[in-house]
């Protein structure tokens, strides 16, 4: 059995074909399981792949349990009774004049994290082999801090989501994986261009990477249910700062789960800074800050600390709202986006 990896729009989908061949009763060729591929006209609708085998093999051969499945349809060569086999079956075909049609596949669709498990275990075929490439320049990103947060709105929800910094040499490499990607990487329904495919893939990539590399998440989450809080106490303040929109913008961008409310302001802000790192020239880096709470005491110096900063950088302050009346007494996070070549912490 040899396994595929096709992108079907929300992740990465893994199908395999059989190696087996099986005499077809009804023409005598060499072909697919008797019943799933003979007959049938060039008006016929969309048929089962005769090689594809169920999604439950296919996720045992990669050591999956419990993921989530669904039949694809994908764009691919051949005549009206079977597709062509993929050269790595070893299947020899009696098709002379492929055309491309739809073939309906089982395929399992794991998390990106669990896809880049299995991209590091199985490589045996050209789009496995193209996808482990995908992985690996995604990791290459973070390692190199290539990395920029985003917030995502789209059909009513939004996302807090990491998305990679493509530049300069690295968007040479982007555009030679694009050139190199195999079609049967990008035919799910459509054959798709593999730039929209390749971005689509590298961002959810990259967006599991940061999250696997993330220890715990900022702030941390609520557990349990929350009792009302009293006015004036600790327990307001803490309980206003977690229902803040941008809290949970924080929260759901190193956390597990990138749902969040939508905060326009928030959203054109990375906007404008995504922008701005894109089409600046040469290489850039994004820094971190975390800066913890100050005592009470120390609100007056914290304050002309803050005034007399000298840093030439340019900051995205998400610590607004916090519920601590501006007093820093909360944790604060300072995005800084600094030149690649600047020695400068």
């Amino acid at each position: 059995m040899r396994v595929h990896g096709v992108w079907s729009g929300d992740g990465l989908a893994f199908w395999a074909e059989t190696t087996d061949t099986f005499q077809r009763p009804d023409t005598g060729t060499r072909g697919g399981p008797p019943g799933r591929g003979g007959g049938g006209g060039r008006g016929a609708g969309v048929r089962p792949h005769p090689y594809a085998p169920a999604a439950t093999v296919v996720a045992a051969a990669l050591g999956l349990d419990n993921q989530p499945s669904r039949t694809l349809e994908l764009l691919l060569p051949g005549s009206v009774k079977e597709p062509l086999s993929s050269p790595e079956t070893g299947r020899p075909t009696e098709v002379t004049r492929p055309r491309l049609r739809l073939w309906q596949v089982p395929a399992v669709v794991p998390p990106a994290a669990t896809a880049l498990r299995i991209l590091d275990e199985h490589a045996g075929t050209a789009t496995l082999r193209h996808w482990a490439a995908v992985a690996a320049f995604a990791r290459d990103l973070v390692r190199r801090g290539r990395v920029i947060p985003r917030l995502v709105a789209a059909h009513g929800t939004a996302r807090a989501v990491w998305w990679p910094v493509v530049t300069g040499v690295d968007a040479g490499y982007f555009r030679e994986l694009a050139l190199a990607m195999p079609p049967a990487c990008r035919t799910s329904r459509t054959e798709r261009p593999s730039t929209d495919v390749l971005r689509e893939a590298l961002e959810t990539f990259t967006d599991a990477l940061v999250r696997r590399a993330l220890t715990q998440p900022l702030p941390e989450p609520i557990t349990g249910p929350v009792a009302e809080p009293v006015a004036g106490t600790v327990a307001e303040t803490v309980s206003a700062r977690r229902r803040t929109p941008r809290e949970r913008w924080l929260a759901a961008l190193t956390g597990d789960d990138p749902a969040c409310p939508d905060v326009p302001e928030l959203r054109r802000e990375l906007e404008q800074w995504y922008d701005a790192v894109t089409t600046a020239e040469g290489a850039a880096r994004v820094c971190f800050r975390l800066i913890e709470p100050a005592s009470p005491d120390d609100d007056a110096g914290f304050t002309a600390d803050a005034a007399n900063d000298d840093s030439a950088h340019d900051k995205t302050d998400h610590s607004a709202g916090d519920g601590t009346g501006g007093t820093g007494r909360g944790w604060r996070l300072e995005l800084a986006l600094q030149a690649a070549d600047d020695p400068s912490l």
